[in-house]
């Protein structure tokens, strides 16, 4: 049954995302805690949740980040001296995760995606933001940190878009970023854990793993033939539903 729940959650997870251009987290890690709460206790639910929704995600981010690369979506140039302040983000939001409380951290969870929401509902598309480079740079790898809190690189995306870079360019970069958060996080949270969880390696389950994986990429490769359908207006009203959803789901 774990296998099956993993597969329907790995394959959802990964169609709406690929619509959406993110957001796999949004819909995965909720779904993960549920599934491990009812199945071996609320004992580091949030964290075993987000350890296995980013090994998920780097099914995902590899094959998304290879895509883009090869169509030249994806310029190194300064963007890797972006990576290098995700990364640190990224391992510092990790090992936050790691140590804090799982019922704080799926507080956190929820309180980021609705502050998400609202700043996107509120904040203008159109209006480019010039800053210095440490301060882009510093602002990056504060996004690392949310983003494995949050379990989305959304932060990612809207922080390039912010900065003036194309949004087609912006979601190519948010591939490599996707693949950089969830490669970082899942060893901090593999790495010298044992937990008293079956079917675990650190904080990672072994069976949601196998199968969502499989399936996210059935569900990707299947919702590429819908890109395009959806207007990116709506895309984004979706995007903010969901971000609420997702939020209250963890706080009821």
């Amino acid at each position: 049954m774990l296998i099956i729940l993993g597969a329907i959650v790995g394959f959802v997870a990964s169609f709406i995302s690929t619509l959406l251009g993110g957001g796999a987290g949004l819909i995965a890690v909720p779904a993960f805690y549920f599934i491990i709460v009812h199945t071996y206790g609320a004992d580091f639910a949030m964290q075993i949740a987000i350890a296995t929704c980013c090994g998920m995600s780097i099914f995902l981010s590899s094959i998304a980040t290879y895509k883009h690369y090869r169509k030249g979506n994806i310029y190194l140039g300064e963007l890797k001296y972006y990576l290098v302040y995700l990364s640190i983000g990224a391992l510092v939001g990790s090992i936050v995760a790691k140590h804090i409380n799982t019922d704080l951290l799926k507080i956190v969870f929820a309180i980021l995606l609705f502050g998400s929401g609202i700043w996107m509902i509120l904040h203008n598309d159109n209006k480019v933001v010039k800053l210095p480079r440490s301060a882009r740079y510093s602002i990056f790898s504060f996004c690392g940190v949310l983003s494995v809190l949050a379990s989305s690189t959304t932060f990612a995306t809207m922080f390039f878009i912010k900065i003036g870079t194309d949004i087609k360019k912006a979601i190519a970069i948010t591939s490599i970023c996707v693949l950089i958060n969830s490669l970082i996080a899942a060893f901090v949270l593999t790495y010298g854990i044992s937990v008293n969880v079956p079917s675990t390696l650190g904080y990672l389950n072994i069976p949601l793993l196998v199968s969502s994986g499989i399936f996210a990429l059935a569900g990707s490769l299947l919702a590429v033939n819908y890109l395009g359908i959806i207007s990116p207006k709506l895309l984004k009203n979706l995007f903010i539903v969901l971000m609420f959803v997702s939020g209250g789901v963890m706080i009821i």
